[in-house]
């Protein structure tokens, strides 16, 4: 995985609200596995996080065809 442009570090304002908003939001979005269970996402572990990227990487590849992505 590559990133194709330079990111800018994040003021501590900017982090201090991207805390907020995830503390905030944190029990109202959740993630349904494979199995069609509901995981709220403060609650993912390692093994679930590996297999959202996973599974982002395999959609990434069958969507490659419709033209510029970004590269991540």
């Amino acid at each position: 995985m590559s990133i194709g442009r330079i990111i800018r570090q994040p003021t501590y304002d900017e982090l201090l609200m991207e805390k907020y908003l995830r503390e905030r939001d944190a029990g109202k979005i959740a993630w349904r596995t494979e199995d069609g269970k509901w995981v709220s996402i403060k609650d993912l572990d390692d093994q679930h996080l590996d297999n959202i990227i996973n599974m982002l990487d395999r959609y990434r590849e069958e969507i490659q065809h419709l033209g510029d992505l970004p590269d991540f």
